[in-house]
C-alpha cells in the first residue's frame, strides 16, 4: 500500500466525520504539475495545452493526489 501524507490523511478523516455529506469527487487542483509551474508558464501554448491535457488525466487519480499542494473536495449533501 502506497504511503499518504499528512494531507491526504487529514481530508480523509474530515470526509469520514462529515455526516450527510457524500463524496462527489476529489482531485488535486495542481495535480503532477506543481514542481514544473514556472517553466510551464514560459513554455509556448501549444506545449502548455499538451501537458495540462495530460495532467487532468491524473487529477483526479488517487495514487497521484499527494503530487498536488491543494486538494479540491467536492461533497453533495444526503
Amino acid at each position: 500500500m502506497r504511503e499518504e501524507t499528512e494531507a491526504v490523511r487529514e481530508a480523509r478523516a474530515l470526509l469520514d466525520s462529515s455526516p450527510g455529506l457524500q463524496t462527489e469527487s476529489v482531485f488535486g487542483q495542481e495535480s503532477i504539475l506543481t514542481p514544473y509551474r514556472l517553466q510551464l508558464a514560459q513554455a509556448p501554448k501549444k506545449i502548455r495545452k499538451a501537458w495540462y491535457d495530460y495532467a487532468l488525466r491524473f487529477c483526479d487519480r488517487e495514487e497521484y493526489l499527494t503530487h498536488s499542494e491543494h486538494l479540491m473536495i467536492v461533497s453533495r449533501k444526503k
